[in-house]
Parts: C-alpha cells; structure tokens; sequence
C-alpha cells in the first residue's frame, strides 16, 4: 500500500497565495486596471486608501516579515505594500533587508513612528543612507522599545538622546561602527535613570577610556559590552586602582556585572589581562579568546567561578595547548562548562573532553589536519567515556585536503563515536573529514543507544545532520544508513562543497523523501 501522502499546509499556501496576488487587495480605480501609480507615494490620500482583505492585524510578526523579504526578493515591493503589511500590532520588525535607494523617506519614517508604537525589536542595520533626523522620527514614540540595531547607521548625538529621553525600557542597543558617535554620544546615554541595559555594542566607535570606565560603573545591570580593546581598557583600569590600594585583595577592587567577554584579535593576550579580569568581573559566564597570546595565560581559568561557556581560539598555532594549563583546568572545573569551543588547539583530546567535561550540552572542535591527542595517564586505554547530555556536536578540519594522510585515524573514529554514544545528540555538523568513510558510518549506525535516551541506536537521535566538504561519502551511504530507517529522527540534511554528492543526487534523495512520506528537507547550501 503506498504512504497517504500528508496535504499541504493550508497557512503557508495562503501566505503565498497572498504575496502572489498583493496587487488584488487594493481597491482598482474604475477607470484604470493598474494601481494608480500616485499610491506608491504615502504623501498621497494615504489615509484614504483602501484594501479589499485587511488590514494585516492578524498576521504574526514572523509572517509579516516573510511577507515583505519575498515581495522584496521578487521585485514585487514598493512603499505602498511596505505600509500595508506594518501594521500597530507589530512587535518585532528587521528592516536591515531592504537596501532600495532614498526608500526610508521622510514620510515612511514618520509612518513607522506613529503607527508602529508597539515594537519592543526593531533592526535599522546597514541601513545608512537614513538620515539621522529620520531616525528620531522613528524612534520617537517607541516606549516600549527594549531591542535596537543601529549599527553602520548615521546615528548621532540627536538620536542618542533621542533615547535617553523616550525608550526607558532599551535593554539591548548595537551602535557598531557609527561614524558618528563619539564621546558626548555615551555621556548622553549615562544621564539615563536606572538605566536597564544588558547588551551594547560599541565596537569600531571612537570612544575614550573615561568614558568606557563611567559607563560600566553607571549600567549595572549591563552584561556585555563590545569595545574595540577591551581587555586593554580592563587593565588600565585595574592597573589604576591596584597602584592606590595597598591591600590588594578582591574586595577592595572596583567590580563590573559583565558576564560575557570577548578577547578578540585586536589584543596580544598576556596573563597581567586574564588578571585584571579575575579581579575586576568576577562574575564572567561566558569567556572567548580568540586572539595571540602565551599558553600560561589559561592558567586563570580556574579562577572564573561562574564560568560555563568558554571559546578557546588558537590563531598562530604556536600558542595555546590542550595538554598542560587547559587540562588541568577542565580536570578541576571542566563539570561547570556547558558549552565548548576549542579551535586550532593542536594536541585536543576528544576522550578527556567527554571525561572530564561529562554536563556539556554544546561542543564545537576544529581540527588542524591531524589528530595527535596529548596523553593522560589519568585514562585508561580502553576506557569509554561519553557525555551524558551533548545535544550539539560540531568536528571540522578546515584545512582537510582529499589527498592528506592523517595521524591516528583509529583513535579518532573511536573518540568521535564515543561523544555520539549518549544517544541524544540532536545536531551533527561534519566537515572536511574525508577519513570518515562507509566503515565509520555503518559503526555508527549500529552502536547501541542507552535506555534512557529512548533510542535503539546512536544515530537516530540526531535531527539536524550537516556535511561540508566531506568527500568520502556518497548520496548512497546517506540513503542506506540515514534515510532508511524507518526510526530516525531527521528533519534537515544539508549539504555543501561534498564532490561525491551532485545536486541530482540531492534531487533523487528529495523524491526518496517525498515518496516515502518522510519528514526531513534537503537542502544544498
């Protein structure tokens, strides 16, 4: 008996019956079958317009804007569409699409700003040809606004007052790479009361340290901030208050609420800056490094109490290691992480990350053409070590070549199908690891699962399977190991740069999905 094949669904064919017939809902003048032209223009009886179904009230924000980028991406989109789908009731709207000149006149601002009161998100992003006078027009009534993305705007000292004085509620603001703030910009934004911020991104923006230092001692409840330099500023900071205090203990250093902290490539990391960090934010949750600097600086790891996320970048290769200062420090803390990244870390083990790291739910590792793992007596040959909880599994080789011989490709398999084996990973992302070839696969797909995962076998757990540059495997191995068991849990199989799987591959493994009833897209990225 065939599969019943499943009917559409009824709210997407009417949304794209909608964006299809647009033109259809406004009410067509007797003596002309088109639009008249004059409607693209608000200034125009705009009030006194009409539509046939509508307003768009009840459409969801998601809706509304799925709506505006296909009508956009079909050339379909004018003025006149854009204020018949931003209605009052919007709550979020992302406009950072729409890159048509001279659209974000006068009018269609102060149309936003007096009809869309209610947004608590809003994303102006790269949208730099409004003026900034535009801007406030927009801004103007939002009260309830808490989200705002202004960055590589024209956003100046009027629209930051602008803010001071009419958004109470902004939680997040992104004003990266503003040309146009400076210093008197921040002092505006710090005569805010009780100001609720958590999030801003000033990064690229010509700020002095004063005013950085002023602004974490006002936004208390701020919990991350993007500076160009940070790290730096940190230090000078701490380096201050350490010269005039003479009883150098933690209390008596000056404490920022930052939970989140990135080290980026701007700074040659040096352990005097992990120091200044240990003792001024304290309470550092989430910690990236990702730039140059000595291995001994990850020896301050262990003093981040609240630590759980952590992103270790290795850019020179010469730097950071997994064995020394990193394994001590997961062998004591790694229980807390729940989220890891280790990239370009050459001597990574995979076995002492699922031992000593058991309560992780995301793990990100990229390799650097070979894997030599650094030894630990404290783990036994033959001992089996997984994660009980890892819901995301991403292991790439971003320098894999298909003709480049790696090191201990047992050992890896072995490792990589030891973290698959709590039988509840969700998402795999794979890429360039050419050695994984049909042996792994079938290994994989024939380990069994423990009770408690409510899966037989390892594999059918994941729902969300990525294969990039992996040109090892064939469309017939994903059919044969993925597509035909009736009890996987597939719903996205993506694929990029794979030399063995053609796009008339993916067609053929896209009808063996649709014939068979299943419910998993195929998508070539």
């Amino acid at each position: 008996m065939p599969p019943i094949k499943q009917p559409q669904n009824l709210s997407v064919l009417c949304v794209a019956n909608l964006i299809k017939n647009i033109e259809k809902h406004w009410i067509k003048f007797k003596t002309d079958a088109q639009i008249d032209a004059s409607l693209d223009d608000p200034s125009t009886n705009f009030g006194k317009k009409k539509y046939l179904i509508g307003p768009f009230e009840q459409l969801d924000d998601e809706t509304v804007s799925f709506i505006l980028k296909k009508l956009y991406q079909s050339n379909n989109f004018n003025r006149n569409y854009f204020c018949l789908c931003v209605h009052g009731r919007l709550r979020s709207a992302d406009f950072n699409f729409i890159r048509k000149k001279s659209f974000f006149n006068s009018l269609i601002c102060n149309y936003l700003g007096k009809n869309c009161i209610n947004l608590t998100e809003l994303n102006l992003s790269a949208l730099n040809e409004i003026h900034p006078k535009n801007l406030c027009s927009i801004l103007y009534s939002l009260k309830n606004l808490k989200n705002l993305d202004l960055s590589h705007t024209k956003a100046n000292l009027a629209v930051c007052q602008l803010l001071a004085s009419n958004c109470p509620k902004l939680e997040h603001l992104n004003l990266e790479n503003c040309k146009s703030i400076f210093d008197d910009c921040l002092d505006a934004l710090n005569m805010i009361k009780n100001p609720l911020f958590k999030y801003i991104n000033i990064d690229n923006v010509s700020l002095s340290d004063e005013k950085i230092e002023k602004s974490l001692d006002l936004f208390k409840n701020l919990k991350f901030l993007y500076v160009s330099e940070l790290a730096d500023r940190i230090w000078k900071f701490y380096k201050n208050q350490h010269d005039e205090t003479e009883n150098n203990t933690l209390q008596n250093y000056k404490q920022y609420s930052l939970e989140t902290f990135y080290i980026d490539s701007d700074v040659l990391l040096k352990p005097h800056h992990m120091e200044a960090l240990v003792f001024t934010c304290p309470k550092i949750r989430n910690l990236r490094i990702n730039c140059v600097g000595k291995n001994d600086c990850l020896n301050y790891l262990n003093a981040f109490n609240y630590l759980s996320e952590l992103t270790v970048a290795n850019p020179s290769l010469l730097t950071y290691k997994f064995g020394g200062y990193f394994l001590q420090f997961i062998k004591s803390y790694g229980k807390r992480l729940k989220k890891l990244t280790l990239i370009n870390l050459a001597d990574i083990n995979l076995q002492c990350i699922a031992k000593y790291c058991p309560n992780l739910v995301k793990l990100n590792v990229e390799l650097i053409d070979y894997y030599e793992p650094c030894e630990d007596t404290d783990i036994q040959d033959n001992e089996k070590c997984f994660i009980n909880n890892l819901d995301h599994l991403s292991v790439s080789n971003i320098c894999s070549r298909s003709d480049t011989i790696h090191l201990n490709i047992g050992k890896f398999k072995s490792h990589l199908t030891q973290l698959l084996s709590n039988g509840q990973v969700r998402f795999l992302h794979l890429a360039g690891l050419n050695e994984l070839d049909e042996e792994f696969f079938q290994c994989m797909c024939s380990t069994h699962a423990p009770r408690y995962s409510g899966h037989k076998l390892i594999h059918q757990s994941i729902q969300i399977l990525e294969f990039k540059e992996m040109n090892s495997i064939g469309s017939r191995l994903i059919v044969n190991y993925f597509l035909k068991d009736s009890k996987n849990s597939l719903k996205e199989i993506m694929l990029a740069e794979c030399k063995m799987i053609s796009r008339h591959d993916s067609f053929k493994m896209k009808l063996l999905v649709k014939n068979n009833n299943l419910d998993c897209q195929i998508k070539w990225l």
